[in-house]
């Protein structure tokens, strides 16, 4: 059986393509932002309470955008 090549496949290809691209782009954001709370919690820098809640909702804020972006690629949402 032959199948012609659509460009609606095309489409398809590429938007996954875009989507695993920026999964990818926040998984490594969150990598780097784990990375830097590991080094201020080995260094002698000790932020204040509201920098350390506004760092964990960063943290929450890239870990959410991961979860939608899952969400995207395997048609969960």
């Amino acid at each position: 059986m032959h199948h012609q090549f659509t460009g609606s496949l095309q489409a398809e290809l590429s938007s996954r393509a875009r989507l695993e691209e920026d999964l990818y782009l926040q998984v490594d954001k969150l990598v780097a932002l784990v990375s830097v709370q590991a080094a201020l919690d080995s260094g002698d820098y000790q932020p204040g309470p509201a920098v350390r809640n506004h760092y964990s909702l960063v943290v929450e804020e890239h870990a959410l955008a991961i979860r939608r972006l899952l969400e995207q690629l395997f048609g969960n949402s």
